[in-house]
């Protein structure tokens, strides 16, 4: 890199700012000889040797002229730089920025020159650092600064090259420093997670827990006199037990409880006063039903996301169907018993003691048992959204 701030300061002797001094202390001509050969040194390889020299004329010339030390301030952060020292040379121009009178049109010609010089330097051999928090993340460490920032971090005007951050959370580090490359002219950027929630060991006991569930009801199909007019209300209430998980992700589940679902029909053969006619009708039952599920989930740092299947036996506990204010049973279970599929997707997010979960389920019957008429068995299916918690 190039650097003028020589021009300045023989500038500085030719006019006259450079004042006379006394006898003992250093001639206008001899400040500015000096200089040069102090400079001609760094230039020369010998940087400390010129570095000295400097720091020699600076103490010689003592406080007399401030409009002089700025130019000298750039020697020598022109000489660290030449040195590989840059952050030393960084500083040294901060300092010739500091002491520039920029009242006077040498201290602003002397000011410019410096914060030029240093943008340069900043521009060849520095760049900035931002930092990304993940949950639990609260402060970060700079190990090679040992300084410290609430998240999200970014320091500015690192020398480039290698650095290592450190999470931080309420109690000391969560996790090994991480090392990012810093590049001149540049901003790297680095994210930081906290530890992973550990996934539960082989031998975790057995979760229990419970479900509410709330969705429609399907019948696929229609008999000679009996058509479905669109899906019914299901709900479902739930105990659950779950094995404990292999390897921290799989495991087995029953789940007991007791489904109520209602339909809406017409009954295109209703007889009245001997005429058959179409009459609208609604379908209700109880069902007790057993699942066996195999749920595969993905631990995550804060939450999981889980796939369910199985299959299930239901029993029918009550059906009737409602025409006008009149209930009557059918006789429709006689097929009590029937299997049904069974799909859902899930998330939960282990809290302390405790587990809720929220999941999306389906389940299909080759026939839904209360459901058959004129000796037709009708499909059923049902889709409805869980919540509940294990613990």
């Amino acid at each position: 890199m190039t650097i003028q701030p020589m021009t300045a300061l023989a500038l500085c002797a030719a006019t006259g700012l450079l004042p006379r001094v006394a006898a003992g202390q250093p001639t206008d001509a001899e400040v500015v000889a000096e200089a040069a050969a102090a400079h001609g040194r760094c230039q020369a390889g010998a940087v400390d040797e010129g570095l000295a020299r400097l720091t020699a004329l600076t103490d010689a010339l003592g406080e007399r002229d401030r409009r002089l030390r700025p130019q000298l301030g750039m020697l020598a952060g022109h000489c660290l730089q030449l040195g590989a020292r840059v952050e030393d040379a960084l500083a040294a121009y901060d300092a010739a920025i500091a002491l520039a009178d920029p009242d006077t049109p040498v201290g602003a010609e002397a000011r410019a020159e410096a914060r030029r010089l240093r943008e340069a330097l900043v521009q060849q051999a520095f760049g900035d650092l931002a930092v990304r928090c993940g949950a639990g993340v609260e402060r970060v460490r700079l190990v090679e600064r040992d300084a410290t920032a609430d998240c999200p971090a970014r320091w500015t005007e690192l020398k480039a090259g290698p650095y290592r951050v450190e999470p931080l959370g309420a109690e000391g580090p969560l996790a090994p420093a991480s090392t990012v490359t810093v590049t001149a002219g540049e901003e790297a950027a680095v994210a930081l997670d906290g530890p992973p929630a550990p996934a539960p060991p082989v031998g975790t006991p057995w979760r229990f827990g419970g479900r509410v569930g709330l969705g429609i009801a399907s019948i696929v199909g229609e008999t000679q006199h009996l058509t479905v007019d669109g899906p019914g209300l299901s709900w479902r209430l739930a105990a659950t037990a779950e094995t404990p998980r292999f390897d921290g992700w799989l495991s087995g589940q029953i789940e007991l409880g007791v489904r109520h679902s209602a339909m809406p029909f017409t009954d295109t053969g209703y007889a009245t006063d001997g005429d058959l006619g179409p009459e609208d009708i609604e379908l209700s039952w109880w069902q007790l039903h057993v699942d066996l599920l195999a749920r595969a989930c993905d631990p995550g740092r804060t939450w999981a996301i889980c796939a369910a299947a199985g299959l299930g036996v239901g029993v029918v506990l009550h059906a009737e169907e409602q025409r006008a204010a009149e209930a009557v049973d059918p006789g429709l279970a006689g097929d009590a018993a029937h299997l049904s599929a069974r799909l859902g997707l899930e998330a939960e997010v282990p809290l302390s003691g405790w587990t809720p979960i929220v999941g999306l389920h389906g389940a299909l019957s080759p026939w839904p048992g209360a459901i058959e008429f004129a000796d037709t068995r009708l499909p059923q299916l049902r889709i409805w959204l869980d919540v509940g918690a294990v613990f």
